[in-house]
């Protein structure tokens, strides 16, 4: 399913965004990120995919203020 790779890169762009621009603080939520892409990688519906989609965007959002703090 295309819509499956999709959303799998995207998880892996905000766990690698994490991890480059983020501290040791973001660590639980790479690791989640990692778990999420895994699963959406192999879903193949279509509800659930959003669902992961959404707890990733969640996860990714909830440490993004940190990331722009000056570093």
């Amino acid at each position: 399913m295309i819509a499956a790779a999709l959303v799998a890169g995207k998880l892996r762009n905000q766990r690698t965004l994490l991890r480059r621009l983020g501290g040791e603080e973001q660590h639980r939520a790479t690791d989640q990120l990692r778990d999420l892409a895994h699963a959406a990688q192999s879903c193949d519906d279509l509800g659930s995919l959003m669902g992961l989609e959404g707890t990733g965007a969640r996860l990714y959002f909830e440490q993004f203020p940190t990331l722009l703090v000056g570093k």
